[in-house]
């Protein structure tokens, strides 16, 4: 069985941020701090979810779908703003670290861990306004066999005896 969430957020995706600064602990471990804007993001990200999130964390293996959206800049010709519609956003910051900041902000209350996530799909593509879609879908089985896997399988084997 899988369970489905399909959100849609109007919010401006930000990327997940390496760390603002760090502090050597008493007991001599590192511990490193995210900027305040991001910080600030996760949680109002959390918390535009939280309606949507189930009743319990999900136990076992997840797949999730981030898809941002992000306005075309004003200053573009009208030309290059019509050839961009609705295209994808070929340029920084990476589209693995929109996805990242999504996962952190549904640490918790979605899924006990990130490393839950077994399949990833993250798109960024140019619209008329900023906004994302995440889509979650919960494999109840994780023995459930992937078409894409069983097919690696088979392509690894042949380059194995060829």
């Amino acid at each position: 069985m899988i369970i489905f969430a399909d959100i849609t957020l109007p919010i401006k995706a930000l990327p997940f941020e390496r760390t603002a600064g760090a502090k050597t602990m008493p007991d001599g471990t590192t511990r490193r701090f995210n900027s305040t804007k991001y910080t600030g993001y996760k949680e109002k990200l959390s918390w535009m979810m939280k309606s949507h999130r189930p009743i319990e964390p999900f136990l076992g293996p997840i797949k999730v779908r981030v898809d941002t959206l992000h306005q075309i800049p004003e200053s573009w010709t009208q030309a290059k703003r019509e050839q961009s519609r609705h295209g994808i956003k070929p340029s920084t910051p990476d589209v693995d670290n929109y996805v990242k900041a999504v996962l952190d902000s549904m640490q918790g209350g979605w899924f006990k861990n990130d490393s839950q996530v077994g399949i990833v799909d993250g798109r960024k593509f140019w619209g008329d306004q900023d906004g994302m879609r995440i889509m979650v879908w919960h494999q109840l089985d994780p023995k459930f066999p992937y078409p894409e896997a069983i097919q690696l399988e088979i392509n690894l084997n042949k380059l194995r005896q060829g």
